[in-house]
């Protein structure tokens, strides 16, 4: 199982979020589970990176605290709507943690 932890434009706590993925399959011994930090940019430019992983988790991002990195963020991800309604249609998991929900 591969799961994707967005980074990037004002996003906080992907290493965070990553890391309790990992102790989370380990507490429950699920095995063969990758998690990879994944820059906003970098799936943008390999959309395959987004269709490879079963799990897409969107950390907290500070829109309130600082707006124009909250900004930026939403322009990004209004570029990959179509894509994240396919993998939801794959039925593959879509998290958003805090203000990461949101989006």
């Amino acid at each position: 199982m591969k799961i994707t932890v967005l980074s990037g434009y004002g996003l906080n706590c992907e290493k965070e979020t990553a890391f309790a993925f990992m102790e989370c399959s380990r507490k429950l011994g699920i095995g063969n589970i990758e998690v990879k930090i994944v820059h906003i940019n970098d799936i943008i430019d390999n959309l395959g990176e987004l269709k490879l992983s079963n799990i897409l988790a969107i950390p907290g991002v500070f829109y309130g605290d600082d707006t124009v990195a909250g900004n930026a963020f939403a322009l990004r991800i209004n570029n990959l709507l179509d894509e994240f309604q396919e993998f939801l249609s794959q039925d593959k998991l879509i998290i958003g943690i805090c203000n990461g929900c949101g989006y």
